[in-house]
């Protein structure tokens, strides 16, 4: 579901202080243990506890208790496996959000200038609701419909990624060593 938008990120303007930056050099890699740790550990953790924190909401939300076993084909189970791939999707769309930028605030470079991003993030969240509320694919996902707050769940979430990862930028501007 977030492959839309992270092709989008790919036409996203260089930031207004790119030409300030020193030089990547030849030894430099993109692909580095900052970065790896920023996404993985940091950011992945981050969609990780969504998705479980909506999952167990759900679960317990239903009267399920910790050691009882429940079959995949149950519709708590499946409800609750749709819960946990929603707050996914949903911490996705702040992730790709959060790094439209590398040093600047998402909201100085404006939140609305790449269309493709946003045409992604639209396609991403009917793709969830086509998963979540048709009925036709509920057997071949293997989910359930959920209320619109139980939707919501991974929301407050992407909200963090993208406070964060803001937090991190300002820390990157003012020159403060940060993951």
């Amino acid at each position: 579901t977030d492959l839309l938008p992270a092709i989008a990120l790919g036409s996203e303007k260089p930031e207004s202080d790119v030409m300030k930056q020193k030089p990547i050099s030849r030894s430099e890699k993109l692909l580095n243990k900052k970065m790896l740790i920023g996404s993985f550990l940091f950011i992945g953790m981050i969609q990780v506890m969504a998705g479980f924190s909506a999952f167990f909401y759900i679960l317990l939300q239903e009267g399920w208790h910790f050691g009882e076993s429940l079959a995949s084909t149950n519709p708590l189970y499946m409800k609750a496996v749709t819960a946990f791939f929603a707050a996914v999707v949903f911490c996705q769309v702040g992730n790709v959000l959060a790094r439209k930028t590398n040093r600047q605030s998402l909201f100085e470079s404006g939140l609305f200038n790449n269309k493709l991003i946003w045409m992604g993030i639209i396609v991403e969240l009917a793709l969830l609701s086509l998963i979540v509320y048709l009925p036709v694919t509920h057997s071949f996902f293997g989910t359930q419909p959920l209320s619109l707050f139980e939707l919501l769940l991974g929301l407050p979430f992407a909200i963090l990624i993208i406070l964060l990862e803001e937090i991190r930028k300002y820390f990157v501007r003012q020159k403060i060593p940060f993951v």
